[in-house]
Formats: structure tokens, C-alpha cells, sequence
């Protein structure tokens, strides 16, 4: 990477954890053998809709890969408290056929959601995904501390109602650092904000999609139209 790259990509990754990063939340499934101990599992990304904050995350990181775990096993963690995601009291909206979850959680505070996008961002050539990585943490006590993870590549094809950014297993860079990084499989990062990097250079976030799976070479997540259109049938 030029020198000039990675200066472009370092900012990028700054403006990120400012706009983007206080808006992706941590989700939370209990240890199968500490069940006292949480274990981070995913992340997930607040929206506004309707004066009322919205969290977005893959489908699977609530009801695991082959969807049969329990939602109301996964929490956030607010204020010092456990809120867990699948209550009962919620409404989850889940496309069919789509890794997508959306639902309303009050218990957030709406000035760390984003605003909903009003239309769908022109074709993106480069892509800025975060969330939080789970293998990464540090413990405290019986609370993980996640450690953030901002990482930035070209726009690669992808499926249709999806997006996808080059994430090849190695010669990558850590945008947050400039330092060399090999990524075999980055743990906790489904659900999180994918988002386009050039407006991020200029200050602005627009919202492209949401990370669900990660293989040969890309990173993919479903797209903005999806997402909008699961979070207007809230």
C-alpha cells in the first residue's frame, strides 16, 4: 500500500470510529459451559425509524448458522444491564430467503442511531466494514470488552439484494493502524455496518449494507434496499 493510500485509508478508518462506530453494538450469547461468562457472537447496527431507535443485524447471529438457537438467548449490554434481543415483547422482521434481523429496542438512546436512508446510495467503488471482534477481547470481570475493527477494500460483484468488497485472507492491512495483518476467518464482525468509504473521506456516512458471510477472497453483506425495506415493515 503507497504511503498516500495509507493515509487516505487511516482517515477513513478515523472518520468511522467517529460516525459509524458509536452506532454498532455489541450481541451476546451465554458460554455453553460458563454460563455466567458471555461471549460475544455478532454485532449489530442502530437506526432511527419513526423517532425510535432500530437494531439491524445478520439473521444468523441471532438463530445461528443452521438457525436453530434462541434469540431470546442473545443480549446487548446497556448501561451496566443485559437487555436481551428476543424477549418475547419484540417484533422481529426477517426477510425470507434474506441473513437479516430488524427490531425496535427502545432501550437505546436515539442519538447513537443512525438516520435511516431516505434512497439508495449510488454503485460504491470502495467499501469500510466494522463491528467488533470477538477473538480480539479483553475481559473484565465476567464483562468482554470488545475490540473495534474498521477495514477498508475495492467493491467486488456480489449477488443480487447483496454488496461485497475484496478480504483476501492475506496481505491485508489494518486500517485503524497501517499495520500488516493476516485474517483467517475475523470472528463477531456479522451484522455490522459495511458503508461507502469515499463519502466517509468527506465526512459523511452513507449506509451501503450490513455484513453476513465472509469466503473466498470477499466480504458480503445484504444490501441498503433490503435493510430498508425490512425496517419500514416494523
Amino acid at each position: 500500500m503507497s504511503s498516500v493510500a495509507q493515509v487516505l485509508t487511516a482517515e477513513i478508518a478515523a472518520n468511522f470510529q467517529r460516525l459509524v462506530q458509536p452506532s454498532a453494538i455489541a450481541i451476546y450469547a451465554p458460554h455453553g459451559s460458563r454460563p455466567d461468562t458471555p461471549v460475544q457472537v455478532g454485532t449489530g447496527l442502530l437506526m432511527r425509524r419513526q423517532s425510535r431507535p432500530v437494531l439491524i443485524t445478520a439473521r444468523h447471529v441471532l438463530r445461528g448458522h443452521t438457525f436453530n438457537e434462541d434469540p431470546a438467548e442473545k443480549a446487548v449490554h446497556i448501561n451496566g444491564s443485559w437487555v436481551y434481543v428476543g424477549d418475547g415483547s419484540r417484533n422481529l422482521v426477517e426477510p425470507k430467503g434474506r441473513d437479516l434481523s430488524v427490531m425496535f429496542m427502545d432501550e437505546f438512546a436515539l442519538c447513537r442511531c443512525l438516520e435511516t436512508p431516505s434512497s439508495l446510495p449510488l454503485v460504491s467503488t470502495i467499501i469500510t466494514m466494522g463491528g467488533y471482534l470477538s477473538r480480539d477481547f479483553k475481559r473484565s470481570g465476567n464483562t468482554l470488552r470488545p475490540a473495534p475493527r474498521v477495514y477498508t477494500n475495492v467493491a467486488v460483484p456480489a449477488a443480487p439484494g447483496m454488496i461485497g468488497l475484496r478480504h483476501p485472507r492475506r496481505r491485508n492491512v489494518n486500517t485503524s493502524t497501517g499495520a500488516s495483518a493476516v485474517s483467517p476467518a475475523p470472528r463477531g464482525l456479522s451484522g455490522g455496518p459495511m458503508v461507502d468509504s469515499l463519502a466517509l473521506l468527506k465526512g459523511a456516512v452513507v449506509l451501503l449494507g450490513v455484513l453476513t458471510e465472509m469466503s473466498n477472497g470477499s466480504a458480503r453483506g445484504e444490501d441498503v434496499g433490503i435493510i430498508t425495506q425490512a425496517v419500514a415493515a416494523l
